[in-house]
């Protein structure tokens, strides 16, 4: 089956809607506020910034769970970064074969990585026939996957970290953009959903960064 893009949901996008919908009758809109789990527009999903004193106290699984949901937000707020990385180094110091907290972050990072699809490149197993032309831009984020692919593709195991390296500094690049040079990405829409997986792709590189510094 071939699946394309996961339509776009960041923070920005859920209060615009949530806004529309206080203005306008429940019947007449797209979305509902009813809570539904595979709703990704749904209002309980909202990204909320809290002290530290909270996040210590939260459960491994939901600070992974709450983290991943909202990965850019995560690692670029320091209290949740802060807390990801005493966990880490918990982790470093218990019996490495008991599966912890860094493990478990890991385990559902790669998971992630596996569902989440954008162009041609940016998926699991590269898909030439999605799209009439492959790469999909010149300049984005599918190019930017494609030069991660050719990379991993022609180095040996010793040197596939530069690769990751690389691809982490290339999305911090692009996910600072404020307009695209490619003619796909001119409508805004478009640019924000590539904008929005760039983001993404780069938390997860800086939340696996985190696990390796451990080991």
């Amino acid at each position: 089956m071939i699946t394309r893009e996961y339509q776009l949901v960041d923070l920005e996008t859920i209060r615009k809607i949530n806004k529309s919908e206080s203005k306008e009758n429940f019947l007449n809109t797209k979305y509902t506020t009813a809570q539904n789990p595979h709703d990704p527009f749904s209002p309980k999903k909202i990204w909320e910034p809290k002290p530290k004193s909270e996040i210590s106290i939260l459960p491994n699984e939901r600070l992974i769970d709450y983290c991943l949901e909202f990965s850019f937000e995560c690692v670029t707020d320091p209290n949740y970064l802060g807390e990801i990385q005493l966990r880490n180094r918990k982790d470093k110091n218990q019996n490495a074969g008991i599966p912890g907290f860094s493990s478990n972050l890991q385990t559902k990072i790669q998971k992630i990585e596996e569902e989440t699809y954008f162009g041609c490149y940016c998926r699991k197993e590269p898909n030439l026939s999605i799209y009439q032309n492959c790469p999909i831009d010149q300049f984005g984020l599918d190019s930017i996957c494609k030069r991660k692919n050719d990379c991993l593709t022609n180095v040996t195991n010793e040197k596939r970290k530069r690769c990751q390296t690389q691809f982490k500094e290339d999305l911090y690049v692009l996910l600072k953009t404020k307009e695209s040079k490619d003619q796909i990405h001119q409508n805004k829409d478009n640019f924000d959903r590539m904008i929005f997986y760039t983001k993404k792709f780069w938390a997860m590189e800086v939340l696996k960064e985190l696990g390796e510094s451990i080991n």
